[in-house]
């Protein structure tokens, strides 16, 4: 049987960038176009898993900080990242007070590369390796004292990654329980949102400093927790069926988190097919009316283009086979733009005229609790719609612009 192919438009996720003294609040949105391939499933391990992460998923541990975070301790997890050119993604953070977060850095901070960062108290670091969406990698943090301060080291596939110094006497260490996918609800990375998107499996935590030998030991010859391994306090395989003491400690899943099936032995390609797709999203629309066709000329978390970072879940739409600089209906230049779901309108900005340097005249609908769809670059004066207002789906909001960018390039980034 031939795979089936879906196409669907979902709002994929909001990043509040925080609030200022007036109380405003910068968003950044994404819309997710979800290309859903149907393949003949794989070989795959019935009994092995993985959790799934994607917009608002996080697992709650009961694993309490205080547990081990004072002492010599090692965190180790194997992840794999779907969107690695995106904004922070937690890992594993505190679900309480104080900070701590290991995960994807901003893929905008220093010079546009792929990130990892860690987070402990006011201190942080990041470093910068190659990380290739759908690849399974393996990760150490070994936390030990040395004199006043605490030392966090960073192993990823078994080779160190820099280590970050913090003060016994940080007074925004750690307390709670263990969280994984997003911080403490509320808490931002970066002032965003953060959230991971992708696969964890085998999180463990030691009550001691495991050596760089020993990690690589993991690494390469540990491909599944057998809840036996030395100083084992609390592991996380996902695993269905009578698991060790040590492996089935409680968790509960929040926001859409899910467990799937993966290989044994860490099959990068086989098990990427199993990343999740968008979930706890409002159904959209395309924003256009029937009976015209629209080209996506920039998609999303795309390190060779400018939807990266927080921008990383954007899409630019022109009209198919017209020039973008046509006028309507022979180009893009005023297109009309239509509400692709329901909801309130909370921000319009269309005073701004055409060209780059100029402000994207915005137009901004929330559909649901952190979940806001963004129309930029509109035509000066083109909104028909008010603050305040509520928009029902198919809605005419306003005509597509140049506003922002060059003059001429008309379309619709939708974010």
């Amino acid at each position: 049987m031939q795979p089936t192919l879906t196409i669907r438009l979902m709002a994929y996720h909001a990043t509040l960038r925080g609030r200022s003294p007036a109380g405003s609040i910068a968003v950044v949105l994404s819309v997710f176009l979800v290309l859903s391939l149907l393949l003949p499933a794989t070989t795959l391990a019935q009994s092995a898993r993985a959790a799934a992460f994607s917009w608002k998923a996080h697992i709650d541990a009961d694993l309490q900080f205080s547990e081990f975070f004072a002492q010599n301790h090692t965190i180790v997890m194997r992840f794999m990242p779907q969107f690695p050119h995106a904004y922070e993604g937690p890992f594993l953070a505190e679900n309480g007070t104080g900070r701590f977060a290991i995960g994807q850095g901003l893929y905008q901070k220093a010079n546009n590369t792929t990130k990892l960062l860690l987070a402990v108290g006011s201190k942080s670091k990041l470093s910068a390796p190659v990380l290739h969406p759908g690849q399974w990698y393996h990760l150490a943090v070994v936390a030990t004292t040395i004199n006043s301060n605490r030392r966090f080291t960073v192993y990823l596939d078994g080779l160190y990654r820099g280590a970050l110094e913090v003060p016994i006497t940080d007074p925004y260490m750690p307390q709670g329980t263990v969280r994984l996918g997003k911080r403490t609800t509320g808490k931002t990375l970066g002032q965003h949102n953060a959230q991971f998107y992708g696969l964890l499996d085998d999180v463990a935590v030691f009550t001691r400093a495991l050596s760089g030998t020993e990690v690589r030991q993991l690494r390469d010859h540990v491909f599944q927790l057998t809840g036996n391994e030395s100083g084992l306090l609390a592991g996380y395989t996902f695993n269905q069926g009578t698991l060790p003491t040590r492996l089935s400690r409680p968790i509960s899943r929040h926001g859409g988190a899910y467990f799937v099936p993966v290989s044994t032995d860490r099959d990068s390609a086989a098990d990427a097919l199993r990343l999740p797709l968008p979930t706890e999203h409002v159904e959209m629309t395309l924003p256009f009316r029937p009976g015209k066709s629209w080209r996506v000329i920039q998609g999303y978390d795309d390190p060779q283009g400018s939807h990266y970072g927080y921008a990383a879940f954007c899409w630019d739409l022109s009209l198919a086979n017209k020039p973008q600089n046509g006028v309507y209906p022979d180009g893009s230049d005023g297109a009309p733009l239509y509400a692709a779901a329901p909801g309130e309108v909370v921000t319009v900005n269309d005073h701004g005229v055409s060209g780059e340097g100029n402000a994207a005249n915005l137009l901004e609908i929330q559909q649901a609790p952190e979940e806001i769809a963004g129309y930029l670059h509109l035509r000066q004066d083109s909104a028909t719609v008010a603050v305040g207002n509520k928009a029902v789906r198919g809605q005419k909001l306003a005509l597509m612009g140049d506003t922002g960018v060059p003059v001429g390039a008309h379309h619709l980034h939708l974010p």
